[in-house]
């Protein structure tokens, strides 16, 4: 494991700042819509495929990974898409915590915010979002080629979300990013629906392939409502950071 030292002011950072972009700094107030599904994938195909950075490679516990797609209709930062991925748990500093391996965004100003403030590894692409009735379709291309591409089928009555009743710990998320450790805990309140998956494809060098794993349940989120505080940040004592910038930049 990383070693840590060196408690950081969360609101004086850059990373991920590009050019003249302004930084918005936390706590965010975000409402809208999404999906999430719990997907179970071999560990030794997560070892290789799930797009940590090498400091938290080798601690990764899973049992159960996450997809999760958001359509943010208002937020801090502007109405934005996102598609995430989850595969577990890894160590930081503080515990064990879920860490976000891999995630797309349509905008930038999610991607430059995103990391500066969470240190969340986004990249931003193109969004297709389709809705039928209880149907919903999403489809995820960069240069007008596809790679990912979920859709599901919304079913029974809404129910509320309590997360309120699980332990801190389960919600509290850690990245590692450019030579910092970043922890926070968003808080979320809505409504969710059971939901069937129809299609789940994803281009294997993009988005881990949904085809490696097997879904173990779906989730429609038609309403909800988070808070993204500003994040615990720690310098890295020593890091790998070059391979915790995505590949294409």
């Amino acid at each position: 494991m990383a070693g840590v030292m060196e408690i950081l002011d969360p609101t004086n950072n850059d990373h991920g700042l590009r050019g003249n972009a302004a930084q918005i700094p936390p706590p965010w107030h975000l409402t809208g819509r999404g999906c999430i599904l719990a997907i179970r994938f071999p560990a030794e195909y997560l070892r290789e495929h799930s797009g940590l950075p090498a400091s938290l490679r080798d601690g990764l516990r899973s049992t159960v990974s996450w997809v999760m797609f958001v359509d943010y209709e208002a937020a801090d930062c502007g109405p934005y898409r996102e598609l995430l991925f989850i595969p577990g748990t890894c160590r930081f500093s503080e515990g064990r915590f879920l860490t976000i391996s891999k995630i797309f965004v349509s905008t930038e100003a999610s991607v430059t915010n995103g990391r500066a403030n969470w240190g969340i590894p986004k990249e931003r692409c193109e969004f297709e979002v389709a809705r039928s009735g209880s149907e919903e379709s999403v489809r995820l291309a960069r240069d007008g080629r596809s790679i990912v591409e979920l859709s599901f089928f919304a079913r029974g009555p809404r129910l509320p979300m309590i997360l309120g009743l699980l332990p801190r710990r389960w919600l509290t998320l850690g990245q590692h990013w450019e030579g910092d450790e970043f922890v926070y805990a968003p808080e979320a309140q809505g409504r969710f629906r059971f939901a069937r998956v129809s299609r789940a494809w994803s281009k294997p060098s993009e988005f881990p392939d949904f085809s490696k794993g097997r879904v173990l349940g779906c989730f429609a989120v038609p309403d909800f409502r988070m808070v993204f505080p500003p994040s615990q940040i720690r310098k890295l004592a020593c890091t790998a950071t070059q391979e915790q910038r995505p590949a294409n930049e």
